[in-house]
């Protein structure tokens, strides 16, 4: 089989990296196709993946609505002119550009989600019309497009860490971070893309407080996709993003406006609050909170609850224990997201079927 991956964020190469690789070495002809942005780009151009991998080039400087469309244009323009290039038996991804090339070409797409309809309705309204199948885990709210869609128990983040595609590395941290030692991880998100358009994160005045409070208990370490403030810049991340992982594996406490970085944390078992403008909107994290425990979000218009159930955590000395009984319960329940895409892709469409069957064995990729 002929397969298009398209990756429109850092956090796609990691989802589908393990995909991309096993299919691969399976006997099947992938090809990789990127958004042109700097970060996603040298990921991948240090990856496995930089030897199949095509670069969609579109207009950078974005500056309102006409700017965006037109980014949205050549975007589009350029992953046709791929497509056809490659002339793929499926394409699959996040973005809503592969439905639309899909449709266009007679290729089938499938779409790779797992936020619900009325969070990323924009682009929800645009892609799922002409998608082939949206794939995405149990609960997620498709709305009028729910006979499209195959849901599985897992999380994106279940497809690169969970247990059998991710082991902690106490060694990539120690030339800047002692894991043995307590540290704490904070994550401020762009809240850029626009589903963003008009929500609140960890603001300047908020990460003071944050850092006032976790300060006395250990270092403190910030990754942030905006520009930070010269009096945050001691607080940067040392080390290269390759590693953030193993280090919020070893993390005491991760504090985040992140909905990844969050989903991350909590997965690998990493105490994580979660504070912004999404929270009680994202069924995956709802069930990662409510299910199983393993996060806690407060809206900004909570700001004092936030700073108490910091304060609160801190003075739990088991807490990373607590945390790993309620990751070995999330675990059981889930499955090894990788190992399911690459069976579902392998099989599709036949897969969609034995999928929807009650009869179907999730067993297989526990």
């Amino acid at each position: 089989m002929k397969i298009a991956v398209h990756m429109a964020h850092p956090a796609h190469l990691h989802l589908f990296l393990g995909v991309v690789l096993e299919l691969q070495r399976k006997g099947h002809r992938v090809v990789v196709t990127y958004n042109d942005k700097d970060v996603l780009s040298a990921l991948i151009e240090e990856s496995e993946l930089a030897a199949i991998a095509i670069k969609i080039k579109a207009l950078g400087d974005i500056r309102g609505k006409a700017s965006l469309a037109r980014q949205f244009a050549q975007k589009l323009t350029g992953f046709l002119k791929a497509m056809r290039r490659i002339e793929p038996d499926l394409i699959l991804g996040t973005p809503v550009i592969i439905s639309l090339a899909g449709r266009y070409l007679g290729i089938q797409s499938l779409i790779v989600n797992e936020d619900d309809f009325d969070v990323i309705r924009q682009s929800a309204r645009l892609g799922y019309p002409f998608a082939t199948n949206i794939l995405c885990p149990h609960g997620i709210r498709t709305m009028k497009w729910t006979r499209k869609s195959v849901q599985y128990p897992g999380y994106h983040e279940l497809a690169y860490l969970h247990p059998k595609r991710f082991t902690p590395d106490p060694d990539r941290l120690r030339s800047e971070i002692e894991p043995t030692e307590p540290f704490f991880l904070l994550r401020f998100s762009a809240l850029a893309a626009h589903h963003d358009a008009g929500k609140r994160g960890i603001n300047w005045d908020m990460a003071r407080e944050i850092i006032d409070r976790l300060q006395p208990n250990g270092r403190v370490m910030i990754s942030s996709e905006r520009e930070l403030e010269p009096e945050f810049e001691p607080y940067r991340f040392p080390l290269h993003p390759r590693d953030m992982h193993h280090a919020m594996a070893y993390a005491r406490m991760v504090v985040a406006d992140s909905q990844t970085m969050t989903a991350e944390a909590a997965v690998l078992g990493t105490p994580v609050l979660r504070f912004n403008d999404f929270v009680g909107k994202l069924s995956y994290l709802e069930e990662l909170e409510h299910t199983y425990g393993l996060t806690k979000g407060i809206p900004t218009t909570e700001p004092d609850r936030l700073l108490s159930t910091i304060e609160e955590w801190l003075n739990q000395k088991d807490l990373r224990s607590k945390w790993k009984v309620k990751r070995e319960r999330m675990l059981r329940d889930k499955i090894d997201v990788t190992a399911f895409f690459v069976w579902f892709i392998e099989n599709y469409p036949g897969s969609v079927a034995e999928v929807k069957a009650e009869s179907f064995d999730w067993g297989k990729f526990k």
